[in-house]
């Protein structure tokens, strides 16, 4: 007979054993041996914690996620990728990523995409891409996928896991900064314009501004004169 006991030495911490008994045959004795399992018991605990941990990254996680063997085969799936595409992540097993995710019968390099697994299958290192997927319906997102490989114990490369990241948001702004970007260059270049234009005019305002002035001063000139000329003849009538 075996049992796992649990003890606990006052304040200190607790201590697991596993207890086992042996009855000899006439059964009036019995042997019992106690093997302080702590350590093991303390690794299996970690391990279930990071299980538990994993388990909640993979099922919330805002990131999509496959695991997908040599023949391009979606062997596993999180919620957040199958919900890109209106399933279950159950659904996607035992499906071709590229029919899933390129909607295309073949692979995708097949047809001149750039296809991160096959270029991780080749290098045996990660490797990722930026392109657009079609999700949900019609829906075109601008996603950036990271593969790296998965390998056995005798290191060869059994399947690839691929996180594939929606961009779409930042790919938009990006754009919509570059448009505005060019808006506001093509919007400086015509005030520029219009700044020279206007310069120009200022310019020749000026110009016709003084011309006025001369213009103005010859005419005060000449009525002086006139006036003189005008004055003294008047001015030898009266006299006489």
């Amino acid at each position: 007979a075996e049992a796992d006991i649990e003890l606990v030495n006052g304040s200190g911490p607790k201590r697991h054993y596993k207890l086992l008994s042996l009855l000899p045959r006439d059964r009036t004795t019995a042997l019992a041996v106690l093997f302080d399992i702590s350590s093991y018991q303390e690794e299996i605990c970690r391990t279930r914690k990071k299980i538990e941990y994993l388990k909640a990254i993979w099922e919330n996680i805002g990131t999509g996620v496959i695991v997908v063997d040599s023949q391009f085969v979606i062997q596993d799936a999180n919620p957040c990728f199958a919900r890109w595409y209106n399933l279950r992540a159950e659904d996607l097993v035992g499906r071709k990523c590229h029919e899933v995710i390129h909607r295309l019968s073949h692979p995708c390099y097949l047809y001149g995409e750039s296809c991160p697994i096959t270029k991780s299958m080749a290098s045996g290192m990660v490797s990722r891409s930026q392109h657009y997927h079609t999700i949900s319906g019609d829906n075109r997102r601008y996603t950036e996928t990271v593969v790296a490989p998965l390998y056995d114990e005798s290191r060869t490369q059994i399947a690839f896991v691929a996180l594939i990241t929606d961009l779409t948001e930042i790919k938009d702004a990006h754009e919509d900064l570059k448009r505005k970007s060019a808006q506001l260059k093509e919007l400086n270049e015509k005030l520029l314009q219009q700044q020279e234009e206007l310069e120009k005019q200022a310019e020749e305002l000026t110009k016709n501004n003084l011309e006025l002035l001369r213009l103005s001063a010859a005419k005060d000139e000449f009525i002086a004169t006139v006036s003189h000329e005008l004055r003294t003849p008047l001015a030898v009538i009266a006299e006489s």
